[in-house]
């Protein structure tokens, strides 16, 4: 309640006067209304915004990445899947990484079907005399 908060006359844990308070819906699903919410219920609805974030998916998928020298589209998906990433999420994370140019995508040929992805990190490394490779 950042504009006339101050008139609600709430007070935190301490009894200093604030004008912020969690709260969620209600418990109770054939009642609407917001009911005063706990620390703890904040910070897990904090943290699973946080899990839908683009930026923050594309870490996590990073991450998974780096783990191993190589991976496959394929497994890559199921590794992503139980951290509780979907599979647009993941896809969509790829394509920010590649053009970002944080990760590689190598294409094996297979017969009669496309070829299979895998996904590598790139790492950048300075060479003496100030190139990059």
């Amino acid at each position: 309640m950042p504009k006339r908060g101050k008139r609600l006359g709430w007070t935190d844990d301490a009894g200093k006067p604030t004008n912020q308070r969690f709260i969620r819906h209600s418990a109770d699903p054939k009642r609407l209304f917001w009911e005063p919410a706990k620390a703890e219920d904040a910070k897990s609805a904090v943290a699973a915004v946080q899990d839908k974030n683009p930026e923050a998916v594309a870490e996590k998928v990073l991450g998974c990445i780096a783990k191993h020298c190589e991976i496959s589209q394929a497994d890559l998906l199921v590794e992503a899947k139980t951290m509780g990433i979907g599979a647009a999420a993941c896809r969509g994370a790829i394509n920010v990484l590649l053009d970002e140019e944080k990760i590689t995508c190598i294409e094996k040929p297979r017969s009669r079907v496309r070829p299979e992805k895998f996904y590598s990190r790139v790492i950048r490394t300075t060479i003496p005399g100030g190139d990059q490779s």
